[in-house]
């Protein structure tokens, strides 16, 4: 059955619609009204190509070889199938130049430098990464930090003001991705933000790799990279804040979807991985536990407590 065909078979449903990665294509599930929810209008089905898994995140409707069960083949059409996302600006922007590689003589390059060395990032750390800092553009005057997709090409980069501009962060077009993850590891750690991120990975560079959302929220595409990647385990370490909180809630929802293990910190962590002390890390590290009904009910109830908190 051809990719037209496919179409057709999901016109009624609102039509396909593929995935940015190219590894699944996304319809509007047919099978939510006669499962008591109500019609899919947003294409929460979801078809994973290699895999053969087939889950709606709107009924909860589930195969492992949806090809068979549907009776459906989908052959993306090439312009919908790219080989490797890619940034829609490119990488490194221009004018950009290697923080690590700035001297007291560069004023705006050494204040970068400094500015790093004051979120806790070193030299060697910044070469490690990558990070540029531009004086030009739509960037100017911010650390950028690269996001690499599975074949190490950065598929998007976040840059931070390093001399008090807003928005403190802004990411560039298209693809996001995840920052500092590189198939290979079987267990990551992922925190809300790049520099949470950086100071976690000193603590767990044994046990595990620390990565960062380019945001506040997993999402589906977040969980399928990293199943695609063979990850088993993701111990999720949130802000104690609500979207900390909703971070936990939903995101482990959506991983276990997926077949991945979660863990989460019982309890939760007093303040953000970047202002932690590091034996404070190793507590939250040590503290973390299986996801599960009670862990749930737990975070729902920090959840409330902070927005009383913000009521008052």
């Amino acid at each position: 059955m051809n990719d037209d065909t496919v179409r057709l078979r999901f016109a009624a449903h609102g039509g396909v619609k593929p995935s940015y990665d190219g590894r699944n294509v996304w319809v509007c599930c047919p099978f939510c009204v006669e499962r008591g929810e109500t019609p899919d209008t947003r294409f929460r089905l979801g078809l994973h190509l290699k895999t053969g898994q087939g889950h709606c995140f709107n009924c909860g409707w589930k195969t492992r070889d949806w090809r068979g069960e549907l009776g459906l083949d989908v052959a993306l059409a090439t312009e919908d199938k790219p080989e490797e996302p890619t940034c829609d600006e490119r990488w490194p922007p221009e004018g950009a130049d290697p923080v690590w590689e700035a001297s007291p003589r560069d004023k705006w390059g050494w204040t970068a430098l400094q500015y790093l060395a004051s979120r806790d990032i070193s030299r060697e750390e910044a070469a490690r990464w990558q990070v540029h800092w531009t004086p030009v553009g739509r960037f100017r005057y911010r650390v950028l930090f690269p996001v690499p997709g599975t074949t190490r090409k950065a598929t998007g980069f976040m840059g931070r003001s390093f001399v008090g501009g807003e928005p403190k962060y802004l990411a560039s077009h298209g693809k996001k991705g995840l920052w500092n993850f590189l198939p290979g590891r079987k267990r990551v750690i992922l925190s809300e933000g790049v520099f949470k991120a950086a100071r976690i990975q000193r603590l767990c560079s044994r046990s595990g790799q620390s990565i960062a959302l380019l945001g506040a929220s997993v999402s589906e595409e977040h969980a399928g990279m990293l199943a695609d990647a063979r990850v088993r385990e993701v111990l999720l370490w949130p802000d104690p804040d609500i979207a900390g909180c909703n971070m936990v809630l939903r995101g482990a929802e959506i991983l276990e979807e997926y077949g991945l293990q979660v863990r989460v910190p019982i309890p939760a962590p007093d303040e953000p991985a970047d202002e932690a002390k590091m034996s404070e890390l190793g507590e939250t590290l040590g503290a973390m536990r299986k996801f599960c009904l009670a862990s749930r009910v737990w975070y729902r109830g920090l959840k409330d407590e902070f927005g009383r908190m913000s009521c008052e």
